[in-house]
């Protein structure tokens, strides 16, 4: 989950009814992210506010910066978002894959090879550097030094 600065949820004990009192800004449905956390909510009965939903990350965050919702932190990026905090909700929505499938027989141009070879590498490349460092669940403000 990433947040402005001041949210009330950057305190304190994180569980889906305290997720579940504030509107969530996300992906639209069929993005990255958002069928676990409707998942997560469904589960246990609780209704998901879910406000304008995006497919693009940047307008989504624009929106958190503004104090209207919260998103996933997987979107987080320590560099450009120090104005935000991150906080893990690993333990309240489960993990979400991207898959790439295309028919084996099937022609694959070569730019499309290209691209699946660079997600591979950029994949490679992003993990490490979004792991973030979470400390008991704690709130962790990222701010430049």
């Amino acid at each position: 989950m990433v947040a402005p600065q001041n949210h009330p949820l950057n305190a304190g004990e994180l569980s889906l009814e305290r997720l579940a009192s504030y509107p969530i800004l996300t992906y639209s449905f069929g993005f990255t992210g958002r069928s676990s956390i409707e998942a997560a909510f469904k589960n246990t009965g609780m209704a998901l506010d879910i406000i304008p939903a995006a497919a693009d990350t940047d307008v989504i965050k624009t929106y958190v910066r503004l104090g209207m919702g919260i998103i996933a932190g997987m979107a987080y990026d320590p560099e450009m978002d120090h104005n935000l905090v991150a906080r893990d909700l690993s333990h309240l929505i489960p993990s979400s894959r991207t898959k790439i499938v295309y028919l084996k027989n099937n022609y694959l141009p070569l730019y499309t090879q290209h691209f699946i070879d660079e997600l591979l590498v950029a994949a490679k490349e992003i993990r490490p550097r979004h792991r973030l460092p979470w400390a008991g669940g704690s709130s962790i403000p990222f701010n430049k030094a």
